[in-house]
């Protein structure tokens, strides 16, 4: 082999690194752009994760102050309750006072005959 062949062999070799080099390069590049696009996703889903733990706080707070109405209610039923038993008792009393003394004119009607 001669110089010209091994030159010409060599001028091959260099030819294919280059090439190498060049796909590389483009490979590198490419895996870069990959990466930028995954951090892009990454901070986007790190959003998302904010306002859900967000939405999470509210709906937390939402909970809280509808057991807060649910007890002022309660203590509102306990109160009716009491205020119906209350005026049933006196309605009762009323009742009775009135048919008394309806019975007692009645009575004083027929006996005073």
């Amino acid at each position: 082999m001669g110089m010209q062949e091994m030159e010409a062999h060599l001028g091959k070799l260099e030819g294919a690194y280059v090439q190498v080099a060049d796909r590389l390069n483009s490979i590198d590049l490419r895996l870069d752009s990959i990466d930028r696009r995954f951090e892009n996703i990454d901070r986007r889903f790190e959003n998302i994760d904010r306002r859900f733990e967000s939405l999470d706080r509210r709906l937390e707070s939402l909970d809280r102050r509808f057991e807060s109405l649910d007890r002022r209610f309660e203590g509102i039923d306990r109160q009716f309750h009491a205020l119906r038993g209350l005026m049933d008792q006196r309605f009762m009393w009323t009742l009775g006072l009135g048919a008394s003394a309806w019975l007692t004119t009645i009575l004083a009607v027929v006996l005073h005959r």
